[in-house]
C-alpha cells in the first residue's frame, strides 16, 4: 500500500455488501488494508438500524468491524441536531430505529405541528399520508427547519432497487414550496 494513504472511507450498500452478501473482493480488500494497520470506516447513509447493526452485519459476512467503524446518517443528523439546536423538538419520517438514534442525541420527538422546530426526512418503508401531512403542517405553516438524512432516489437490493428518501423529499418540497436545507 501506498505510503501516501492514511485511511479509508467505505459505503456499505451496494458498495461493501449487497442484501446478505459481500460483493466479490470486499472481504480480501478489507483483510488487506487490515494487514497493513491502516485505518478504515464505515458509512451508511440508510438510516435504517444503528451502526452496531451494520458492525454485525459486516462480521457475520467476515469483515471484522465494531460499531464504532460505522457512521450512519442518523448518528450524522442526531449529531447536527444537537449541535444546532440542543433539545428541539423534531418530527421523524423515519423507522424506529431512526427515532431512537434522534432521540439519544437529545431531541425531543414531537408529531404537533406547532410545536415541531425540524421535520427531519428520511427512508422510511411506512411512510404514509399523516406523517406527510404532519410535515406539510409543520413546515408550510408553522415555520419547522426541513432537513434529510440523505437524497438518495434509491436504494440498491438483491435484485434491485426500492425507493429512497428522495420521493419523500419530493413530495415535501412540491406540496410546501420549502426546500430542504
Amino acid at each position: 500500500m501506498a505510503r501516501s494513504i492514511h485511511g479509508f472511507i467505505f459505503d456499505l450498500d451496494g458498495t461493501v455488501y449487497l442484501g446478505e452478501h459481500a460483493i466479490p473482493g470486499a472481504v480480501e480488500t478489507l483483510a488487506s488494508i487490515r494487514a497493513h494497520h491502516l485505518p478504515y470506516v464505515f458509512i451508511s447513509n440508510k438510516p435504517l438500524e444503528p451502526g452496531s447493526v451494520y458492525a454485525a452485519k459486516l462480521t457475520r459476512l467476515g469483515i471484522p468491524a465494531t460499531p464504532d467503524d460505522v457512521i450512519t446518517s442518523g448518528c450524522v443528523m442526531g449529531t447536527y441536531l444537537a449541535r444546532v439546536s440542543p433539545h428541539a423538538r423534531v418530527f421523524v419520517i423515519g423507522e424506529p430505529p431512526l427515532l431512537e438514534e434522534i432521540r439519544q442525541a437529545g431531541m425531543i420527538l414531537c408529531d404537533e405541528p406547532e410545536k415541531i422546530e425540524y421535520v427531519v426526512a428520511a427512508f422510511d418503508r411506512t411512510f404514509d399520508y399523516r406523517k406527510w401531512n404532519i410535515a406539510f403542517q409543520a413546515i408550510k405553516f408553522h415555520g419547522a427547519h426541513f432537513v434529510a438524512t440523505n437524497g438518495d432516489k434509491s436504494c440498491p437490493i438483491e435484485g434491485g432497487e426500492i425507493p429512497d428518501s428522495a420521493g419523500i423529499i419530493a413530495a415535501l418540497e412540491a406540496t410546501t414550496g420549502k426546500n430542504v436545507r
